[in-house]
């Protein structure tokens, strides 16, 4: 956490990082799932601050969590889920943006 007052994201889906950032400010065991394409298992990396450091921690305070996303249609449900009564949410993006969209850029003559 490193005394930070935000981590941004702008990668991905970040359903994991709010509730990731709860428990390391804690100081509890944590983990973060893993997609690996043509797993036959499920894979996540772990951290257990208690064990990695002995214990006997004061709680830190903990970041704001800022998420770049594109996908707007499915922001608001999973902010409410994710964390009740914590967030606010803006939006304001054109239709076409992000990885799908078309190149805004078209070559000039010769």
């Amino acid at each position: 956490m490193a005394g930070v007052d935000y981590v941004l994201m702008g990668a991905g889906i970040p359903a994991e990082i709010p509730q990731l950032l709860d428990h390391l400010a804690v100081h509890e065991k944590c983990s973060l799932d893993l997609d690996v394409d043509d797993a036959t298992m499920e894979y996540s990396v772990g951290l257990d601050p208690q064990a990695l450091t002995g214990g006997a921690l004061a709680p830190l305070r903990r970041p704001m969590f800022l998420a770049i996303v594109s996908a707007t249609c499915w922001l608001p449900t999973w902010l409410a889920r994710t964390l009740p009564g914590r967030t606010a949410s803006s939006s304001r993006v054109p239709a076409r943006v992000g990885h799908n969209a078309p190149a805004r850029w078209t070559p000039g003559p010769g």
